[in-house]
């Protein structure tokens, strides 16, 4: 069986459990940490595939990597992980948990990218604007990132308003060069 499909499956799954527990949301963040800390420390993915690695030690990895408090919906299905020996399938479980949250939840990612960091009111007011544009829930994350010099990108799913200064610059660049 491939990974997806048996990523897939655990994912909806463990969104079946956790609705049925009120707890969805709080299972949704809890693999979005989990799939941050994969990306953040590259050897976690080698830790799950390691055979001379304990399986009590890897289920405390994955639940230390859930959060502070991760959710008892959490904490089961990485129980289950490990008893199956799926550990390897850890982060595509935590990416496709998140697709399919949002699927079922009408949420649209969102990212905006500055300089530095951006107050509650402006976030709160980006979340209503493209709330209102698509007509879905919003999950907007800010990350801050010196390189675009000023300004802001916006990134909605897959379009993306750069209004950041250094691609301004580089238009101009561009302008000056033809």
């Amino acid at each position: 069986m491939d990974s997806s499909r048996i990523s897939i499956r655990y994912a909806r799954a463990a969104y079946e459990f956790a609705l049925e527990r009120g707890e969805e949301t709080r299972l949704y963040e809890d693999m979005k940490m989990l799939s941050k800390h994969f990306f953040y420390f590259r050897s976690m993915s080698r830790v799950m595939e390691n055979p001379t690695i304990s399986s009590k030690e890897k289920e405390k990895i994955l639940i230390t990597a859930g959060g502070a408090s991760p959710s008892e919906s959490y904490k089961k299905l990485i129980e289950l992980i490990i008893e199956n020996k799926r550990e390897k399938y850890g982060l595509f479980i935590a990416l496709m948990y998140q697709n399919w949250y949002r699927k079922q939840k009408g949420v649209v990612i969102t990212k905006l990218i500055t300089t530095e960091g951006v107050p509650e009111e402006v976030k709160q007011k980006i979340i209503r604007l493209v709330a209102e544009e698509t007509k879905e829930n919003v999950d907007l994350e800010t990350v801050t990132d010196p390189d675009i010099i000023g300004g802001f990108i916006l990134e909605l799913e897959d379009k993306r308003l750069d209004a950041g200064i250094r691609h301004q610059l580089n238009q101009l660049k561009q302008q000056l060069i033809i």
